[in-house]
């Protein structure tokens, strides 16, 4: 008896001493050889028979279905549309157990079968997305990391240049499962697409800190490049300037493409309110990006450069956004193809041609809404409702604005979910809705406090009248106090005439 207590003593030590306590007492509950079943089916994310097979060739037909019905009952797997997933926690922990070593070499045998099983057809693009494809790059990293980070690069690149933002988080993602392993020259690209996630998801002071983090590093010429302009960019968005134009001087020295350098220096500017130096520089990087036939490129100058001359010569801008439509491929360069004509909209409702500015706002919305571009659906919806607005439609403005603050919200743009509902508190007023203007108005001062934009939520409580809650309540604390004082400086002077 003493031993076996003494056994199960040990165990116990070992399992608290463990950091995968969850994995290795879910393997304690099957023989050996399902037990290794069991961590190979840790290496892909989701398992079916297809998967054991590949996992492990040597197994009989029915010894996979024997094997996928023990699996099933156990609590740590969970049933996923027609395949079996591990728990979270668990995976993750069996998953780093491959990682090791010592096990690297039968990890990338089983990780090049799985890249076979999961290989895309002749007739797929790896620019598009799809489950098999992303399942085929995780594999490809396990069976061979340096030609798989090739592969993941160009993957990540080709979906970043079709604005597909959300499925480069998502390879963002699957890369993160391999840090332990990447080398500095890995680690280093990784932390920069991480960067770009934070700056698309608007988080900037994340990002700037990321960015930091590559620069300080051994890295080669083109990411330093690349890094410097993506970190001018977010800290031109900070309002901080000068370290932005500073960081454009060192991509000077990096190597940078003159005309990008050039592009983010006129949004510098444009952002610091100097607009001809920011036209003088947009018209210098369209030159530049026109003699090496970036037509791309070309595109970003002259969209930018409209966007100066939006409220200036709104004609002149209109102008330059048909010819960015005339240079966009309408397969291929949807988002950007949606950007231009949200823009072209905003031209032509600041020359009040209304019809075709509403046309064009829903056209891009139409795009915007195919592509998932969750903030750029918000910005156009924010912008239409100005062109409903001034023709009186009233419950299409309303809805506009109510679905723009919404999208905003989750696109965690708080600032901009504010501008949002204060346009709602505005068309309240002027559609003669006064019983909820107060409502939208506390609405966007509470979205524009919780961004940190302190002077706007004040400007909007001097807009709307809002009496401010916290000032009031510490009025009243004023006058408490104050009362109070009085009442017991009354007492002290009652008592004391008294003696």
């Amino acid at each position: 008896m003493t031993r076996p207590l003494s056994q199960l003593e040990q165990l116990i030590g070992d399992l608290s001493a463990s950091t995968s306590q969850e994995s290795d007492l879910l393997l304690l509950q099957l023989d050996e050889a399902s037990a290794d079943r069991l961590r190979l089916c840790a290496i892909p994310h989701t398992f079916d028979a297809d998967v054991l097979r590949a996992l492990d060739p040597r197994l009989s037909a029915e010894e996979v279905e024997q094997t996928l019905e023990e699996f099933q009952k156990l609590p740590a797997v969970m049933q996923v549309a027609d395949c079996l997933a591990l728990h979270d926690v668990v995976r993750q922990q069996l998953f780093a157990q491959w990682l090791v070593p010592e096990r690297r070499q039968e990890f990338s045998t089983a990780s090049r079968r799985l890249v076979e099983l999961y290989r895309p057809r002749a007739d797929e693009s790896t620019s598009h997305e799809s489950p098999s494809q992303r399942s085929w790059l995780f594999h490809l990293l396990g069976a061979d990391l340096e030609a798989g980070f090739r592969e993941f690069r160009a993957v990540y690149q080709a979906r970043r240049d079709l604005g597909r933002f959300s499925e480069c988080e998502a390879l963002v993602r699957l890369l993160r499962e391999y840090e332990p392993v990447l080398g500095p020259n890995e680690w280093s690209w990784f932390t920069f697409y991480q960067a770009e996630v934070a700056d698309d998801n608007r988080n900037l002071a994340q990002a700037a800190g990321l960015y930091d983090a590559v620069l300080k590093r051994v890295i080669s010429d083109e990411l330093r490049a690349r890094a410097l302009l993506r970190s001018a960019s977010v800290l031109r968005r900070l309002g901080q300037f000068e370290p932005a134009r500073a960081r454009c001087a060192e991509a000077v020295k990096s190597g940078a493409a003159p005309h990008l350098i050039h592009h983010e220096l006129g949004l510098i500017a444009r952002d610091g309110g100097e607009v001809e130096c920011a036209r003088t520089e947009f018209e210098r990087s369209i030159e530049l990006a026109k003699a090496i036939s970036s037509r791309r490129d070309v595109v970003l100058a002259l969209n930018s450069l409209g966007t100066l001359l939006l409220k200036l010569a709104p004609r002149e801008a209109a102008s330059l956004f048909q010819e960015c439509l005339g240079l966009l491929d309408r397969e291929t360069d949807t988002l950007r193809v949606a950007q231009v004509l949200n823009n072209l909209a905003m031209a032509n409702a600041d020359i009040q041609e209304w019809p075709a500015s509403e046309l064009y706002f829903e056209q891009s919305l139409q795009i915007k809404r195919a592509s998932r571009d969750v903030h750029g659906e918000a910005s156009t919806l924010l912008n239409v409702a100005r062109v409903y607005r001034v023709q009186q439609k009233w419950d299409q403005a309303l809805d506009a604005l109510v679905k723009s603050a919404s999208l905003f919200e989750s696109a965690h743009d708080t600032t901009r979910a504010g501008q949002a509902q204060r346009e709602l508190a505005r068309l309240m007023r002027v559609s003669g809705r006064e019983a909820e203007v107060e409502h939208y108005a506390r609405t966007a001062i509470d979205s524009m406090r919780r961004a940190g934009n302190d002077d706007e939520a004040k400007a909007i409580t001097r807009e709307f009248g809002i009496r401010d809650a916290a000032d009031a309540r510490r009025r009243r604390r004023f006058w408490m106090v104050l009362i109070g004082g009085v009442a017991i400086a009354i007492a002290v002077i009652v008592i004391l005439a008294s003696t």
